[in-house]
């Protein structure tokens, strides 16, 4: 037990986070280090490397023993850390949404999703949507638990995961917009909502503590390769749970 509370001590530390993370990226030297911690001294890092190296986190490069690096132990440590980190960063939304129907191995991915934007009050969120619909692109993906602005379509292929009663609504019919490629399932509930098109824009509405709809009111909004591959991820498992609609 003693051993354990020494290893989670160890991860209490925000300059040994930063060197953590730093190494996950690519080994460095003491003085690389350093420099790119900036405020605080050659000395302090040196002392901060000792104990990640005596606990197994990091070794050093070989054959130089220049460079420090991140050992296989730290690796699998720091691949547990990293969605923990994004969460706990964000706490103020986590402790009041829920994430529990994401699947397991993209929970363990969520942090792929840290370079992102949070959006509070309904009429932005609203203001994102229509933001990025109206930006033409070729593919659009779309999953609501509710009747959104998504009527004016500009792509040429739009996916669809709703649930049944928004197919009641005009302007979510192919006879609405002819010109355009749709695909379409059904989930008899939806708990997460999200948005994204194929250049790179999406946002993603995760349901209250206490709820099982989307919250409308915040959004998480996504701009980068690695949250959008996220997000397609994230669709293709609640895709194929869809009942194809006809």
């Amino acid at each position: 037990m003693s051993e354990y509370s020494d290893l989670i001590s160890e991860l209490s530390n925000p300059v040994r986070i930063k060197i953590l993370f730093m190494l996950t990226e690519k080994a460095a030297t003491l003085t690389d280090i350093a420099e790119k911690l900036g405020d605080i001294s050659k000395s302090e890092v040196s002392r901060h490397l000792s104990r990640l190296m005596k606990c197994g986190f990091i070794q050093k490069e070989l054959p130089s023993g220049r460079k420090y690096e991140i050992s296989s132990f730290g690796m699998v440590v720091m691949s547990i850390f990293r969605p923990i980190d994004f969460i706990f960063r964000y706490s103020k939304y986590f402790r009041t949404h829920r994430i529990d129907d994401l699947p397991m191995h993209l929970i363990r991915e969520i942090d792929v999703i840290k370079d992102c934007e949070f959006v509070s009050g309904t009429g932005e969120v609203m203001f994102k949507i229509k933001e990025f619909q109206k930006t033409p692109a070729e593919e659009r993906w779309v999953m609501v638990a509710a009747a959104f602005p998504f009527e004016s379509v500009s792509a040429k292929k739009v996916n669809y995961i709703f649930v049944p009663e928004i197919l009641k609504r005009e302007g979510t019919t192919r006879k609405a917009h002819p010109k355009t490629q749709f695909r379409v399932r059904i989930l008899d509930n939806i708990t997460i909502a999200m948005a994204f098109n194929s250049l790179g824009q999406g946002l993603i509405c995760f349901p209250k503590t206490s709820d099982d709809k989307p919250d409308y009111s915040e959004a998480i909004i996504i701009k980068d390769v690695k949250g959008i591959d996220f997000l397609k991820k994230l669709w293709e498992h609640f895709w194929s749970k869809g009942k194809v609609y006809a």
